[in-house]
């Protein structure tokens, strides 16, 4: 490697000491004794099993029931089967109580399925559960309404942008489900704490407990950072054939990774669950309505990648504010306290 090489790997380097990735709060209890293959696919594993098996028995004890008491009322039984048709379609607009319902669900069952998999996985690792959320003493709430505040203010102005400047069509599903003021208000206060707990608990089992211990498998930090957004987005069902889109793999492949790095930054969850409810939230109530379905993929557009690096971008900037900028950095709270040097995490 040439001068001008070394000198630029050496500048990156720096910039990347600067940030303070590697000497993270959320990693400072990790040392290099816990280190073990076995326990971290183990945890995954059963971990993955076991918050299935809660969420699905869980499911059912609610559904079984409700199906009984419902056929007693002489609803037709082909009633359920149709309904769940149906909100997998690609064209399908939920009313009111059906869009609160489905965000709701979300969050019950994710909420099950990824604290199950965050607690087996935290006793097969022997480590805190706490630890898997926050490095300080308790929940930082500034922190959450930091990441929803600062986030859905610079990803609305992006999203704004590209309607009012590039003239990309906008859909507004929210004057859909709810066709008046009054009902969109009801609407999102309703739907906003389910929205912050479906995120809350992505964030618990991969920017927490998965991010934690993948660091401890793979000595270079953008390599773990690449295998927690690659798995983030496997579970967005990214990996059916029929349905793959590569544009939205590697969307929410680097919206990982930015999550990732709000985490790491912050020394816990907080943050970043607040970041990633605000991009569901605006998601959900200005471009698309959520369902089930499952879109068809579409080809590589160069569009789609910008759009994604800009969010990157973003996401990064805002944590950095939320940081560096002295008033923000108030509003918000400190993060924790950073780890010491990577190299003792591997000795």
């Amino acid at each position: 490697m040439d001068s001008n090489g070394a000198g630029l790997k050496g500048a990156i380097a720096r910039v990347w000491r600067g940030l303070g990735v590697d000497a993270s709060p959320l990693l400072a209890d990790l040392k290099g004794a816990d280190r073990s293959w076995w326990r971290f696919l183990l945890g995954i594993f059963a971990g993955g099993v076991g918050g299935v098996a809660l969420a699905l028995g869980v499911a059912l004890v609610i559904a079984f029931p409700a199906m009984i008491i419902l056929t007693l009322r002489g609803m037709d039984p082909k009633v359920p089967t149709e309904f769940f048709n149906e909100i997998q379609q690609v064209d399908y607009e939920p009313g009111f109580r059906v869009a609160i319902t489905l965000i709701w669900a979300l969050a019950i069952l994710n909420g099950l399925m990824l604290v199950g998999l965050t607690l087996i996985g935290s006793l097969l690792t022997k480590k805190k559960f706490k630890l898997s959320f926050t490095t300080a003493p308790k929940w930082r709430w500034g922190h959450l309404f930091g990441g929803l505040v600062l986030y859905g203010l610079v990803l609305g102005a992006m999203m704004a942008f590209e309607v009012i400047v590039l003239h990309q069509p906008v859909d507004l599903p929210i004057f859909k489900i709810a066709p008046t003021p009054l009902l969109a208000l009801v609407f999102v206060i309703v739907t906003v704490p389910g929205w912050i707990i479906a995120a809350g608990v992505e964030e618990l089992a991969f920017r927490g407990w998965l991010l934690r211990h993948s660091a401890l498998m793979f000595r270079l930090t953008w390599l773990y950072i690449l295998f927690n957004g690659v798995l983030f987005s496997f579970i967005h069902w990214d990996f059916v054939p029929a349905h793959f889109d590569i544009n939205a793999f590697i969307s929410r492949t680097v919206m990982g990774g930015g999550l990732c790095y709000m985490a790491l930054r912050m020394g816990g969850i907080e943050f970043s669950t607040g970041a990633h409810a605000a991009n569901n939230l605006l998601l959900v109530l200005f471009i698309e309505p959520f369902n089930m379905a499952m879109p068809d993929g579409e080809p590589f557009s160069f569009d789609s990648l910008l759009e994604t690096a800009i969010m990157l971008a973003l996401m990064i900037a805002v944590t950095e504010a939320a940081i560096r900028v002295p008033w923000i950095a108030a509003l918000v709270g400190p993060p924790g306290k950073g780890a010491g040097p990577p190299e003792e995490v591997f000795a």
